[in-house]
């Protein structure tokens, strides 16, 4: 379970304008194939070795409203981004819910669904309020040294994954020119 920044889903949504008219799958398809961010494309590869996966872009309007027409699930205007969500984690039932650092997700919403999911995995790589409450996560995943220490002086379980690249996503570039040696971005 994931969120994207508002503004990219805005600029995805304006630059398809016929997609929001389409099914879930499709969108998703589209949505995933823009290679947005990371988490997509580890559930991607998840799913290429033989895993059961289901990615929720849990702020995706026309998504998750396309989702809630098919499933017959209703879509509260107001509270769309958690009662949706909530219920995708209660029918697909999995056996690791792994959800990045959208901190509406965590304490109530994610109490609520924990019955749902074998285990909780969390994902961050920025400082996470004290106040916050990691109730029901079973181990926060981060890339920064100081964050593990910081997570288990909380009595939180945390693991370092370090960054890496999923090279699919340069795949529909082709072999551009090189005019730079070396470059960092």
């Amino acid at each position: 379970l994931w969120t994207f920044y508002d503004r990219y889903l805005e600029s995805f949504y304006a630059a398809r304008p016929a997609l929001a008219a389409q099914g879930h799958s499709e969108q998703l398809r589209e949505l995933l194939d823009d290679g947005f961010g990371w988490p997509p494309a580890v559930g991607r590869r998840l799913a290429g070795l033989g895993h059961d996966v289901d990615i929720i872009v849990a702020n995706a309007a026309p998504l998750q409203r396309a989702w809630a027409r098919e499933a017959g699930v209703a879509f509260p205007e107001a509270a769309w981004q958690l009662h949706v969500p909530s219920e995708q984690v209660s029918r697909f039932r999995p056996d690791v819910l792994w959800i990045g650092s959208n901190f509406r997700y965590f304490g109530a919403w994610l109490r609520a669904v924990r019955a749902q999911c074998g285990s909780v995995a969390a994902w961050t790589a920025a400082p996470l309020p004290a106040s916050l409450d990691l109730g029901g996560i079973d181990c926060m995943v981060t890339s920064h040294d100081n964050f593990v220490r910081e997570f288990r002086s909380r009595g939180v379980r945390c693991e370092c994954v370090l960054p890496c690249f999923e090279p699919s996503v340069v795949t529909p570039l082709g072999k551009p020119a090189r005019d730079i040696p070396v470059s960092f971005v």
